[in-house]
């Protein structure tokens, strides 16, 4: 997360950035300091965490470290049923825009209040799927596409098993 001006503002795009996955994934197993890679990404903070799940119950932990300090800004742990993933994804995106003592902007407030429910089966096939498509073997190709035809398979209607496909 970057931030390009003094909190207790509007959040506006220009104003906060989210580093793509891709630039931050290859620090996932990487024994590389927190500032070292705050610096590489060019970011003020990290969102960090973990995940567990038991039987349909999702549990999150996660943290916000300001990179300069090595130091946790903020910390939460949140449990849902898998099934309210997203609304899950929106209390941790609403936690840690508090924490940074930004206000969001009507619009994206609006967003987080929907969560959508998903179909917790048709999720994890694409989870799943997602994870062997990151391979980019043909082997897991064929075998992402298969999940992602599990996952159309349990809701047809789900957006993110097309993408998947696509």
């Amino acid at each position: 997360v970057r931030l390009h001006e003094q909190r207790d503002a509007l959040l506006r795009p220009a104003r906060l950035q989210v580093i793509a996955r891709t630039s931050s994934m290859r620090y996932k197993r990487a024994d590389v300091p927190l500032d070292q890679i705050g610096r590489a990404l060019g970011v003020e903070y990290i969102v960090e965490g973990s995940a567990r799940r038991e039987g349909d119950r999702l549990r999150v932990d996660a943290r916000l470290i300001r990179v300069s300090e090595q130091t946790p800004r903020w910390n939460d742990s949140f449990e849902r049923q898998l099934s309210g993933v997203l609304g899950l994804q929106s209390d941790i995106a609403r936690a840690v825009a508090r924490a940074l003592a930004v206000t969001l902007l009507p619009d994206a407030q609006r967003d987080l209040d929907r969560p959508k429910v998903v179909n917790a089966e048709a999720y994890e096939a694409y989870l799943t799927g997602r994870s062997h498509a990151l391979r980019l073997t043909q082997p897991d190709l064929d075998t992402a596409e298969r999940y992602f035809d599990v996952a159309l398979a349990k809701d047809p209607s789900y957006a993110l098993g097309y993408v998947g496909q696509a």
